[in-house]
């Protein structure tokens, strides 16, 4: 029963995380408006370290101090590097290596797929059907998240 309470409470923030950014990026759709991977101009796409400050809010409500990370290209004056860390200790998120974060990149919508199946509970089903990034995907798809976006 708690289970089933703490995931429809995290779906609620992050439906109303999502609404609020479809407010502010001139109504676009599900994760187009919040610029993942579209086609829109460089200042309406989300980078990594964006979305992971949004992920790691969902999960904890506690501000992450700045932090030299594991990756090369995310230390202590990057705004975004509590939560990276954060992210990565909880193993939510990967670099794009073993060094390297990049986290002025655009996010991918497979990335996305992975972070919120995750955040929601259902990375295990994700992982029967395939894994990343397949598996992600089609566990997004069933669940509806990303209806009309780009996948």
């Amino acid at each position: 029963m708690k289970s089933r309470v703490i995931s429809i409470l995290l779906t609620a923030v992050l439906m109303l995380s999502l609404m609020y950014t479809a407010v502010n990026a001139r109504n676009y759709e599900n994760l187009t408006a919040i610029g993942v991977n579209t086609e829109n101009s460089a200042d309406e796409y989300i980078t990594r370290g964006e979305f992971a400050y949004i992920a790691a809010r969902i999960l904890s409500q506690e501000d992450k101090a700045p932090v030299d990370t594991k990756f090369d290209d995310v230390k202590e004056n990057n705004a975004n590097s509590g939560y990276i860390d954060y992210l990565y200790s909880q193993n939510i998120i990967n670099g794009i290596s073993e060094t390297q974060f990049v986290p002025e990149a655009f996010v991918s919508s497979t990335a996305a797929a992975k972070i919120i199946v995750h955040i929601l509970g259902f990375d295990a089903i994700a992982e029967n059907i395939g894994g990343y990034p397949d598996g992600y995907i089609k566990t997004a798809s069933k669940l509806n998240l990303f209806e009309h976006a780009p996948l």
